[in-house]
């Protein structure tokens, strides 16, 4: 609780560890033509769960906050997704669910795309590019926002199923705690 900023706790697959660019651990380069670790990180850092990525896994996270905190808005920056199939699937499939005290949805934001038998989308183009945390413009998947709004969040739980790409990072993490 309240490593990564007050009153929230990370409970990662694996573990919820800081990264910051241009640094080991590194759990991702970019770009892809001239490899940073952890290129794009925001100044200030981020986190990732590096044994995952290292065991080629889903990541999964679940943020809580202290008790008797609810928050009404979530937010976190994902980096470098997408550029990456390990699976060779052609279904990519992410959410984020926002969950009040008696463990009703309150929000979900999705990110769902299908890619050839290389990296490339239809809807995003080639994920050499739009999967990369330097090259992706803000909104394709390799700089992408997770957003989730709701009443009462107590809380939120980033799910990666089909598809994913085990390096990954976040960073500029926002919450908004709501008055009792």
């Amino acid at each position: 609780m309240g490593v990564v900023a007050p009153g929230l706790d990370i409970d990662a697959k694996g573990t919820a560890i800081k990264i910051v660019e241009n640094a080991l651990p590194q759990v991702f380069g970019a770009p892809n033509t001239g490899t940073i670790p952890n290129g794009g990180l925001s100044s200030e850092g981020g986190f990732s769960d590096l044994i995952t990525g290292q065991d080629k896994q889903a990541h999964q996270y679940t943020f809580t906050f202290a008790p008797g905190t609810t928050v009404s808005k979530f937010s976190l920056h994902m980096l470098d997704f997408g550029d990456l199939n390990p699976s060779n699937a052609s279904n990519h499939y992410v959410s984020m669910t926002a969950y009040n005290a008696s463990s009703v949805v309150v929000g979900k934001a999705e990110l769902s795309y299908t890619t050839n038998s290389g990296l490339v989308s239809a809807q995003y183009g080639n994920l050499n590019i739009t999967g990369d945390a330097i090259t992706a413009s803000p909104g394709q998947p390799g700089n992408w926002t997770w957003e989730v709004s709701g009443d009462s969040i107590v809380k939120v739980v980033l799910n990666f199923g089909v598809g994913f790409d085990p390096n990954i990072g976040f960073d500029t993490l926002n919450y908004c705690p709501q008055s009792p």
